[in-house]
């Protein structure tokens, strides 16, 4: 029979391959401390428990696109929609076609994949409230959902010219 090595560990999926797409380039301030047992995970690395309590790396992986525009990833689908045919996760109907706007909500768990360095913790941490009971209220949408001051869209849908903000091959 099989043992679960990490038991109530739960992996977020939506972290997990945006951390993955992003890894290279992650500065890595939550793993720091990582499992904590030897052997320890170095930091500025991003490696996961997986099969046979392997532990797999991937600090070598870079999205094949520009990271930064969401929208590489995210796009509509273009799908016809209507009340009585709604638009899949993700899609909002506009017009009659389907439109991915979720990537314009920001949450501090897609956020802080990508920006990951101590300030950025701190200040997801700083604007969200974690009642004595029910889920966290986060306040990124304050400043940066789509009619906020400093919304997504505006750093995020990048289209063209593409230029990468970093290096295609690898580092030294």
């Amino acid at each position: 029979m099989a043992v679960d090595p990490t038991p109530g560990i739960f992996i977020d999926y939506q972290q997990l391959v945006h951390d993955i797409h992003f890894a290279r380039l992650r500065e890595g301030y939550l793993e720091r401390s990582n499992l904590g047992l030897p052997p320890a995970i170095p930091p500025k690395t991003l490696s996961y428990l997986g099969f046979n309590n392997s532990l797999s790396g991937f600090q070598e992986i870079l999205a094949p696109v520009d990271v930064r525009s969401c929208t590489n990833c995210h796009q509509d689908t273009g799908a016809s929609c209507s009340d009585s045919a709604p638009c899949g996760y993700g899609q909002s109907c506009q017009s009659g076609k389907c439109v991915n706007t979720a990537w314009q909500n920001p949450t501090a768990r897609a956020c802080i994949t990508c920006h990951d360095a101590a300030d950025s913790a701190a200040h997801a941490a700083q604007n969200t409230l974690i009642p004595p009971s029910g889920p966290p209220v986060e306040t990124c949408p304050v400043c940066h959902s789509p009619d906020a001051m400093l919304p997504v869209a505006a750093v995020h849908d990048i289209k063209s010219p593409y230029v990468p903000p970093y290096q295609r091959e690898r580092g030294p």
